[in-house]
């Protein structure tokens, strides 16, 4: 036979008269039974036993206790979920509230009930009981999996649960099959594995929000259209944050608002909508729509059409529960003994109670046939001793607020409507009254909470009150109250909730300033005695959960705080968190949000500081003590008269990113508070501190937000009252961790050096980068800041050498005046102006050229100097930033941007090319090898950095990249043989006329009589050699070295050995060798190549003096310029070649110009004569 398991869990019981809390502490049991009990196989009594201890109040007046939390007393006396067994597809269930008469003084057995309807637990009365309420249980088990329902009892709402059995994995396994056969059959293979791991509701919520079978979105905008409106915007977050867990999510969300609208009886629900409306079901529109739906298997389709025509259903709080009230036993019933109490609650002889409904609807002594059958009948509890019935506050649309709601849904619950106690009492009408209610058959007027009394001695302690000196303390607590309330003299009503935002310090004080109570011993010390019982209330009123990871809520905190401090998930480890709940600091909140604040609105912002004063903070609330890093507040001594929630405070600020300077990893205190905002006022831009709390500014506004200088953005409340703290986390901090690109929830450990990319130790063990060269983040960070370094002295040697040659290119300007040169002219002026004026003109106008052609190339130097040094101010002050950073991830990021960009490169290029005459010597290359001021110019290596050195980690490999940088590219760049000139003289006139330019009358003619013999042109300067370099040069038998030698050879010898063998070539060509020339020249350029200034040179020579092709000479000579401008010899000869041999008359000017710049006095005489020659008008002459 089939049969069906459901889980009964009770969660809540919400609304608990205020009567019942009050003259000592009493125990209750709540019970939830099966009441047909011949239709299941197993059907244990649920229950659940409180204390008045354990009761909170969780709003103004409303008073809640939350069984799951209590439920481990009864756990071991049969109390707990329990799992009933159906036989039948549907159930009753009816809820009893019993209170055990005399304590709980043994263990709790609930019995269940007998075949004569009566209870047979001794020692307990009936003190409310609910309608029974008629669950499908087959439609729980398979489709709907959970179901809550809220059931009303004379001591409040009981929240019950029924969720189908975890334990049944058989069933599971069958359900979950039938349902993947038909939507998905492919995902039987996976049955096993998920019948094992995930819960049956787990499983079937996903897959009703994948299948579309359930759609959330919609079931959350009719509850809220019911519960507040206003609160829709949020439903995307909450299925983000629920997600998968959206049955849950519904659960707390009716546990703590109120029933869904679905789960209404209809008939109930229509008559409620009908009397809200004074509506009567003959009205021609009521009747068409009632016709209209009259077949619809569904009724929403006709609570949707009267909801369109008349406006929104009323909520359903109002009419299905009673309001709760506590008759305390009787003196004789407690003296009689069980039996007496057991007869006086007994079930039968108890009346069913009216259903409330309004004012305005009929109502019928007689239920209905299918509600009333088989129903206990029971009368109305009869006050003992003519005692006056104490009332607890309407369920009307006050529920919970968050204080105990899942973190995800207390953003939403702690701003709708629901948030406050009498929060319809502002859609009243001016002058109007709460209507009153109907209890069984006497009207009895509403209380509010503005009717409770405002000074009370709430019996909800920790402990029961036993003593003299307790009971004193609150006698004390009592008279000081109403003087305080007597003297006050403010507009708005005295409140005691008030003398819990103050600090010990500012509550004696206070105390002493009525000068009513004495401090000495004569009058038994009573300031003392009234500081300890502010003391124990404090404790009493202060409620601190710690939650630990497994926490259902601790998860959600975790990343409000973070969203809350705008940061990333990886920067905060919570090493501790606390749920805090303060009921006065509540009161005293919610009634900040009521009455004070204009267009109330709630906050959640944090507080960074000391985990010991944020504590400090949620016990006593802001005083003048309190100084956090995340939020300053410093306050006067609060006197009695300033004691109100409409005092001038120092403002209380908030920054929204309190981590936004932190430069080290800490380890601190945050604190998430709801914080009320009323009319805010936005200080301007130029305005970096919150207002000033005038009088005039307070009464319009109170808070403000402005921008703090250093900090960010901040918000600035006035009052302590608009403060609530939630949540105190204790955690390590460390902004600076840089999210891995993989796993965004891991930090960078590694620097991959293939790819120059940064992982975590996930990616390097088994994500992309296993087996790849990986070095730790820090020893990155040391290569990196070393290269770095070497980089900076590379730029300020730079620098050092630009400003030195700018200081060298002023010194020479300023002594152009008194030149030796301008003298010298100037007196050669005088001696030939007696002998023709022509000469006089000629001379001034050659002495006009060169120095503007002077002042041209300085002013252009200088112009490329002050680029230069621009260029490298700019980078020496990123460098300097870079050499400072504290991260690790910067100082690399910032060396591979320098690398990538090619700065140094450029700048060092830069100065090579234009400006070829600063002296460089100073300039140090990155592998910090000397180079000299003259010579060979090498090509300048790439950056020793992590983009190029791969980041070498031992001196081996350090010294072989160093070795490598300064080889050099032998790519050759050989002339074609097409570049010999066509129309080349052969050897007559023409070279004679180069030799008579370049070495006078007598190589002219030795050159011209031996027309066969090659001669060789004077004119050309030798390399000059030092005192090494001139010894070998005069041995008998110099040595030429073949291109294998001379690399062999290279790193011993060096340039010093060709520089010998292009000198023995020209005195091997002077004797007339000229086989001997040429095979000495070859070598050297077979041993240097195209790329070295030695071999381009040996190539000029055998072009030049060897093979007549002049044109292929200049271009050699060409490349050694080009590989070393600061060769002035070479610059000379190849200005004598464009002159002589090549008719280039400006270009061989302009070679002359850049030898006398590097300080050939031959090559400077010779331009002058040269511009001369070309400025005169009969052309050049050839001396």
């Amino acid at each position: 036979m089939a049969s069906w398991s459901v889980l009964v869990t009770i969660h809540n019981l919400l609304n608990i008269p205020l009567s019942a809390c009050e003259d000592g502490p009493r125990t209750f049991a709540v019970e939830a039974h099966m009441l047909h009990r011949a239709s299941a196989y197993s059907a244990p009594v649920v229950a659940a036993i409180f204390t008045t201890d354990d009761v909170v109040c969780t709003t103004p007046n409303l008073f809640e206790v939350r069984l799951d939390e209590v439920a481990e007393n009864t756990s071991g006396n049969g109390g707990g979920p329990k799992v009933w067994r159906c036989a039948l597809p549907e159930m009753e269930v009816v809820v009893l509230v019993k209170e055990i008469v005399g304590g709980f003084t043994k263990p709790y057995r609930p019995r269940a009930r007998e075949d004569d309807d009566t209870f047979t637990v001794d020692g307990t009365r009936v003190v409310g009981s609910s309608a029974p309420v008629a669950l499908n249980v087959k439609d729980i088990v398979e489709v709907d999996k959970l179901t809550t329902r809220v059931v009303g009892t004379e001591m409040g709402q009981v929240g019950l649960s029924f969720t189908v059995d975890p334990g049944d994995k058989a069933g599971y396994r069958h359900r979950l099959e039938d349902f993947l056969r038909r939507y998905n059959p492919q995902g039987l293979r996976l049955l096993p594995n998920v019948v094992e791991v995930v819960s049956e509701l787990d499983t079937f919520t996903k897959l009703y929000r994948r299948y579309k079978i359930r759609n959330y979105e919609e079931r959350l905008t009719t509850f809220f259209d019911v519960y507040g409106a206003q609160f829709k915007k949020e439903i995307p977050s909450l299925l983000r944050q629920w997600e998968g867990r959206e049955e849950e999510l519904m659960r707390n969300l009716i546990l703590d608002n109120g029933p869904e609208l679905s789960t209404v009886e209809p008939h109930q629900r229509l008559t409620a909508y009908l009397a809200a409306y004074q509506l009567d079901r003959k009205q021609p529109d009521v009747q068409a729509i009632l016709a209209e739906h009259a077949d619809a298997p569904d009724m929403s389709g006709l609570f949707a059409a009267l909801v369109q025509r008349h406006g929104p259903e009323p909520d359903p709080r109002t009419y299905l529960f009673i309001t709760p009230r506590y008759t305390p036993a009787s003196a004789q019933v407690a003296s009689a003994g069980p039996s007496s109490s057991l007869a006086a609650s007994s079930w039968e002889t108890r009346q069913p109670p009216a259903p409330r409904v309004s004012p305005t609807q009929n109502r019928s002594p007689k239920r209905t046939p299918s509600s009333g059958a088989g129903l206990p009948q029971r009368s109305p509890p009869t006050p003992a001793g003519g005692r006056e019935q104490l009332l607890s506050i309407p369920m009307s649309p006050t529920p919970k607020p968050a204080e105990e709601a899942p973190v995800e849904t207390a953003r939403a619950l702690s701003a709708s409507p629901s948030f406050r106690a009498g929060g319809d009492d502002k859609k009243l009408a001016k002058g109007a009254v709460p209507q009153s209610s109907y209890r069984w058959g006497k009207e009895v007027p509403a209380i509010t909470p503005h009717d409770q009394l405002v000074v009370s001695d709430r019996g909800i302690g920790r402990g029961e009150r036993s003593g003299v000196a307790t009971r004193r303390g609150a006698s004390l607590w009592r008279k000081m109250c109403s003087v305080m309330q007597s003297r006050h003299r403010e507009a708005t009503p005295w409140r005691e909730h008030q003398l819990f935002f103050m600090n010990q310090a500012e509550f004696t004080a206070a105390v002493r300033a009525l000068r009513v109570f004495g401090d000495d011993d004569s009058s038994g010390d009573e300031v003392q005695s009234l500081v300890e019982e502010w003391l124990r209330r404090i404790g009493n009123a202060l409620k601190e959960e710690t939650l630990s990871p497994n926490d259902a809520y601790y998860g959600a905190a975790v990343q409000e705080t973070t969203s809350l401090t705008r940061l990333l998930p990886l920067h905060i480890q919570v090493l501790s968190l606390t749920s805090l709940f303060h009921k006065e600091q509540y009161i005293g909140f919610s009634t900040y949000v009521e009455e004070v604040a204009k267009a109330p609105k709630t906050e959640r912002l944090v507080l960074v500081g000391d985990t010991r004063k944020l504590m400090d903070i949620a016990r006593y609330g802001f005083h003048a003590s309190v100084d956090v890093a995340g939020g300053t507040h410093t306050t006067q001594q609060s006197s009695l008269d300033e004691n109100n929630g409409t005092q001038a405070e120092s403002p209380i600020i908030f920054f929204r990113e309190p981590f936004r300077r932190c430069a080290d990893k800490i380890t601190c205190g945050v604190l998430i508070c709801e914080v009320a905002v009323g009319s805010t006022y936005g200080c301007p831009p130029t305005l970096h501190t919150p207002r000033e709390p005038s009088a005039d500014f307070l009464s319009s506004y109170d808070s403000c937000t402005y921008v703090d200088e250093t900090k960010g953005p901040a918000l600035a409340v006035y009052r302590r009252q608009q403060i609530f703290p939630r949540l105190l986390l204790h955690c390590a901090v460390d902004p600076h961790l840089q999210p891995c690109p993989a796993h965004p929830g891991k930090a960078v450990e590694y620097y991959v050096v293939d790819t120059h990319a940064f992982a975590c130790s996930r990616c390097v063990v088994l994500g992309a980068y296993k087996g790849k060269e990986a070095i730790p983040l820090d020893e990155a960070a040391v290569l990196a800041r070393d290269s770095l370094a070497e980089i900076e002295r590379t730029a300020h040697a730079l620098k050092e050498s630009m400003l030195a040659y700018s200081n060298q290119l002023r010194s020479e300007e300023s002594c152009m005046s008194t030149s030796p040169r301008r003298l010298e002219a100037e007196r050669e002026v005088d001696r030939l102006q007696k002998e023709m004026e022509e000469r006089v003109r000629v001379i001034r106008r050659r002495v006009q050229l060169e120095d503007e052609a002077q002042l041209s190339r300085i002013q252009a130097d200088r112009t490329e100097v002050e680029a230069t040094l621009e260029a490298v101010e700019g980078l020496t002050s990123r460098l300097e930033a870079a050499m400072h950073l504290s991260t690790p991830v910067g100082t690399v990021n910032a060396l591979q941007h320098i690398q990538q960009e090619n700065e140094v490169e450029k700048l060092l290029l830069r100065a090579q090319r234009r400006v070829p005459t600063a002296p460089l010597e100073r300039v140090l290359p990155l592998d910090c090898s000397s180079s000299p001021s003259q010579g060979p110019a090498v090509p300048v290596s790439a950056v020793a950095g992590l983009n190029e050195s791969r980041l070498p980690t031992n001196p081996e490999s350090r010294l072989e990249h160093r070795g490598a940088s300064r080889q050099l590219n032998r790519s050759p760049v050989l002339p074609s043989a097409s570049t010999q000139r066509k129309d080349a003289p052969e050897s007559g006139d023409l070279y004679s006329r180069y030799l008579a330019l370049a070495g006078g009358a007598a190589g002219a003619s030795a050159t011209a009589a031996g027309n066969s013999v090659v001669g060789t042109p004077s004119h050309l300067h030798a390399p000059r050699l030092n005192k090494s370099e001139a010894a070998s040069a005069h041995r008998a038998h110099p040595t030429l070295l073949t291109s294998v030698e001379a690399s062999n050879s290279e790193d011993k010898e060096g340039p010093q050995s060709a520089k010998e063998a292009l000198t023995k070539g020209w005195a091997l060509l002077r004797r007339g060798d000229v086989a001997g020339a040429q095979r000495v020249w070859m070598s050297v350029c077979r041993a240097h190549g195209t790329n070295d200034v030695i071999g381009t040179k040996a190539h000029a020579y055998v072009a030049e003096a060897i093979h007549k092709d002049y044109v292929a000479a200049a271009q050699w000579y060409a490349r050694t310029l080009q590989l070393d401008p600061q060769d002035r010899m070479t610059a000379y000869n190849y200005g004598v070649l464009l002159e002589a041999l090549l008719d280039q008359p400006q270009e061989a000017l302009r070679m002359y110009d850049r030898a006398a710049s590097l300080g050939d006095g031959v090559a400077a005489a010779r331009a002058r004569e040269l511009r001369s020659a070309i400025a005169a008008p009969s052309g050049p002459t050839h001396r």
